[in-house]
């Protein structure tokens, strides 16, 4: 009995290992649903469709059925990005009885194309941390943690100063340096919204905000529309925002957040601090405080609070801590636990901080002086 037992153990233990194999082909897999337009096709239908029309619509080749329908299969049953649906009762035919039928759910609706510029589009996330440069530097996580320098798996692989110096020197199409702003655009329209939406309470008082590393000015151009009494200024490098142009209470600076940040009642960063060690991570703290102009003024931090409690849940810890590995991988950076979060603020001056897990994976933090 403890053989078959031992037996069906090293199975499962097998099974598992060519799950975590095979996990290359599930990201494939999702990137070629997106490349083909498969979210979209399923819309265009009003609701479930079937296989056979769903070949049809994407004018994929009678001979490419069995190869699609087991892309089709792992993406609704292995990955969930599709829901299995009972065939039409119209529709249903004793020559069929192999026929799939799919329909969207809430994964593969924000694959969609916009149906105008404000909706939120998360194909450019899939296309940019599929691309295959960004796919090579997890090759050399074993000679990354052999070499005791400060080189990431990223710089490695690409044989570049930094992540940021590939994006600004050896892109020279910019496909992977567009694909990073939509990246940044599209989550800013997200995170922006839910921000107004639930932390109205936060921007009590405050007249003034400064969005540091804003880009474009996405999110910034999300508070100055829900709270037309707070003047917004995006800081970012002076390149990024020489031909943007202010209106009304959303205006651009150009300028550096390690040397100096305008003066407002509010300071945001949003994704800034992941990008950096704890050394540079003080240095920007050190002058988002000093840019707070009003004794009851605050920094805004919208970023990772990893919960060590949660490592384990799929679709939250396990994300987190990809997060995690990846800011390491790439630039150098972290996602941080709320102990890790404290000392930084303390090593910077600020004498309080309260979290809200208001963003799923990620929080806001509202940083006192």
């Amino acid at each position: 009995m403890k053989t078959v037992d031992s037996h069906d153990e090293i199975l499962g233990a097998q099974a598992r290992l060519w799950s975590c194999s095979f996990g290359q082909m599930i990201s494939m897999c999702v990137k070629c649903a997106v490349q083909l337009g498969v979210p979209d096709a399923i819309h265009k239908h009003g609701g479930a469709v079937s296989l056979t029309a769903l070949l049809s619509s994407l004018q994929i080749p009678p001979s490419k059925t069995e190869p699609f329908r087991c892309i089709m299969r792992i993406l609704t049953h292995h990955a969930g990005f599709f829901n299995p649906e009972p065939p039409a009762a119209s529709d249903q035919n004793d020559d069929d009885d192999d026929e799939e039928w799919y329909s969207l759910n809430a994964s593969s609706r924000l694959l969609l194309s916009p149906s105008d510029e404000k909706a939120v589009r998360h194909t450019p996330s899939v296309l940019f941390f599929f691309h295959p440069l960004m796919q090579e530097p997890w090759a050399f996580l074993d000679r990354w943690l052999r070499d005791d320098s400060s080189r990431t798996p990223f710089e490695i692989a690409h044989g570049t100063a930094s992540f940021w110096d590939y994006l600004k020197s050896r892109d020279p199409s910019g496909e992977l340096m567009s694909g990073f702003y939509e990246c940044m655009i599209n989550d800013s329209k997200l995170v922006g919204e839910v921000v107004v939406s639930r932390c109205k309470d936060m921007f009590d008082g405050v007249t003034s905000l400064v969005d540091v590393g804003g880009g474009t000015g996405t999110m910034a151009a999300a508070v100055a529309k829900a709270f037309p009494g707070i003047q917004c200024t995006v800081l970012d490098l002076p390149h990024v925002v020489k031909d943007l142009k202010g209106e009304g209470n959303l205006g651009f600076v150009g300028g550096d957040m390690f040397v100096s940040i305008p003066s407002a009642d509010a300071i945001l960063l949003k994704w800034i601090l992941h990008d950096w060690d704890e050394e540079n991570c003080i240095k920007i703290l050190k002058v988002c405080k000093e840019a707070i102009s009003s004794p009851k003024g605050k920094l805004i931090i919208i970023d990772v609070v990893v919960d060590e409690k949660r490592l384990g849940e799929r679709n939250f810890g396990e994300v987190q801590l990809c997060f995690d590995l990846f800011m390491m991988a790439f630039v150098n950076g972290k996602e941080r636990t709320e102990k890790q979060w404290k000392r930084l603020f303390s090593a910077a001056g600020f004498s309080n901080y309260k979290i809200s897990p208001v963003l799923g994976l990620r929080s806001v933090i509202e940083v006192f002086p």
